[in-house]
């Protein structure tokens, strides 16, 4: 039995820290620790953590009113159960009730959500199909930091690849297998290019990431941030929705697939055949995030410069995927899916099928990542 402590400086725990002196009820989410068998159940676990700091990480970055603080427990507890967490909202279900009667207060419940509703995020233009856009901080302000999002739309397409699949060797057939009819129900916004090492150093000077991880050499500023781990990413994630209140997350194998193709059913979003000026691989570094063309959907180095980090567990085939686009939270979760190829890699490696597994925990000079989110109704 090991125990581990999660979060312990991060944004929540220093929300958290607000509410000293008020309500014993928020202590076991500020010193929150997971007792684990194995780093399976550890990883779950923190993805669990990571969907609830992504719905309340918000509330760490205002002055909290205990009203404004009950509500968005019950908002939260409803969020995660429309995302099926059920076990995460019962902790928020139970945590509002906890507040509520150490309050003394037991029709507080109506004043809490009046509260909320005058609490507003600054409004974003009307996000549509193919919008660019970079959300704002809770503030208000620009947020030069925040990545370049653009809208994706939903549809259908088909995980993975068949018999005769151009470059892909022997080897990655069966991976790639069975073809998976993948549904996405509604649109949803990705970054255009993987998170930067700029972007990434604004999250280490705040204290919620890792030091600064290493370049290779090859220069920093608007090259894609690589060696950082899959559990690393996860606090980039959640410390960019604590500073927007938008509910930020890595994207789904499903999903990373879908942006990847962007309508097309060929081995790269470009055609049948690789192109060294459509992808950076079979080299000796990365490139800056927006050197070559962008794919149609505008999402720029899908194929190559970094694989990047997926929510997935590793499954060694698509047997048993649901047909939607979530990420597969059963399987080897000690290993992470990668999608996209990386700059060293062979033109099999970067296909848009082509996947792979990697351990959650280390750093890898080949592995970045990119984010996204769902578009809410306040959008």
């Amino acid at each position: 039995m090991t125990t581990k402590t999660v979060w312990g400086n991060g944004p929540i725990a220093r929300g958290w820290s607000h509410l000293d002196g008020r309500s014993a009820a928020a202590r076991p989410l500020e010193h929150k620790v997971v007792d684990a068998e194995d780093d399976d159940a550890y990883d779950t676990e923190m993805s669990l953590i990571q969907s609830m700091g992504q719905s309340i990480g918000w509330l760490s970055c205002m002055l909290v009113t205990f009203s404004l603080l009950v509500s968005g427990y019950v908002m939260l507890s409803v969020s995660l159960k429309s995302g099926g967490l059920e076990r995460a909202a019962t902790v928020a279900e139970e945590t509002a009730l906890a507040e509520i009667k150490a309050d003394g207060r037991q029709g507080h419940e109506e004043q809490a959500q009046t509260t909320v509703a005058r609490e507003k995020l600054a409004p974003l233009p009307e996000l549509r199909i193919g919008m660019i856009f970079r959300d704002l901080r809770l503030t208000g302000e620009s947020c030069p930091f925040c990545p370049e999002m653009v809208v994706v739309p939903d549809g259908s397409f088909v995980l993975g690849a068949g018999p005769g699949e151009p470059w892909r060797e022997d080897w990655q057939a069966k991976s790639e297998a069975p073809t998976t009819k993948v549904t996405l129900d509604q649109p949803f916004a990705v970054a255009r290019f993987a998170v930067t090492f700029d972007q990434w150093q604004v999250c280490v000077i705040d204290g919620d990431c890792a030091a600064t991880p290493s370049d290779n050499g090859w220069g920093r500023a608007n090259r894609p941030v690589v060696n950082v781990s899959w559990r690393e990413a996860l606090q980039y994630v959640s410390w960019l929705s604590a500073k927007t209140g938008r509910p930020y997350r890595l994207l789904s194998e499903a999903e990373r697939e879908y942006v990847t193709r962007a309508g097309t059913t060929t081995a790269y979003w470009f055609g049948q055949e690789p192109s060294p000026k459509m992808a950076n691989y079979l080299w000796d570094r990365t490139m800056p995030v927006d050197s070559l063309k962008p794919n149609a959907w505008g999402l720029h180095h899908v194929h190559g410069n970094i694989s990047e980090w997926t929510a997935d567990c590793w499954n060694g085939t698509h047997h048993g995927h649901s047909g939607r686009a979530v990420a597969r939270q059963s399987g080897d979760c000690k290993r992470r899916v990668i999608k996209g190829g990386a700059w060293f890699n062979s033109p099999n490696l970067i296909r848009s099928a082509a996947r792979a597994g990697l351990d959650a925990a280390s750093r890898y000079k080949t592995v970045g990542f990119r984010v996204a989110r769902a578009i809410e109704a306040r959008d």
